[in-house]
């Protein structure tokens, strides 16, 4: 089969993949806007994670434009390579401003599982995900086409991270407001 016989053939995976990436960019865009007060401060921790969970989901989104150009052959590896080499930088980025964050050193109160767990499903997950994709990039562009399926569980899983993520953010934002409220009685 051919690379674009390939890459057409998974069009209704990247068409789902896209109006869920879309739909969840929307209800994150609500979430946040609902509570705006708590997350809005540069120097709150959560601003951050709000911003990493949005970039997460535009890079699936960003993915899943690229497989809806029609024609594209072994030339996808170029779009990968460069998408998932500004994604990672992006998340290696996040994970230095959200280390060196005092806001974020200071839910250490939660304990080191939960600070281990945000790092893991933030960082460490996102970052394989998209160092992975790079090496698909080039497996494509070298003609082997067969990593191209890879990128199903590739991109499953940057979506589940996207989502525990989304979920971490909706909680701390709860969480704040309720200690926020509590401070203010």
């Amino acid at each position: 089969m051919d690379a674009i016989t390939l890459i057409n053939s998974w069009h209704d995976f990247y068409l789902g993949l896209a109006a869920a990436a879309a739909t969840l960019v929307g209800l994150l865009f609500i979430a946040v806007s609902l509570n705006i007060d708590v997350i809005s401060d540069k120097s709150n921790h959560l601003r951050v994670l709000a911003s990493g969970t949005l970039t997460s989901f535009v890079f699936l989104l960003i993915y899943a434009f690229l497989f809806l150009i029609p024609g594209q052959g072994t030339s996808i590896g170029i779009s990968l390579i460069i998408t998932a080499a500004v994604g990672l930088l992006n998340i290696l980025r996040q994970a230095q401003t959200t280390v060196r964050n005092p806001a974020y050193k200071s839910t250490a109160n939660q304990g080191s599982a939960y600070i281990a767990r945000q790092l893991f499903w933030r960082f460490i997950i996102t970052s394989i995900g998209y160092a992975s994709v790079v090496v698909i990039g080039i497996l494509a562009l070298i003609g082997y086409l067969d990593a191209l399926y890879w990128l199903v569980g590739i991109f499953i899983t940057l979506l589940i991270t996207a989502l525990i993520t989304a979920w971490e953010l909706l909680l701390a934002v709860g969480r704040d407001k309720r200690e926020g409220n509590a401070t203010r009685l």
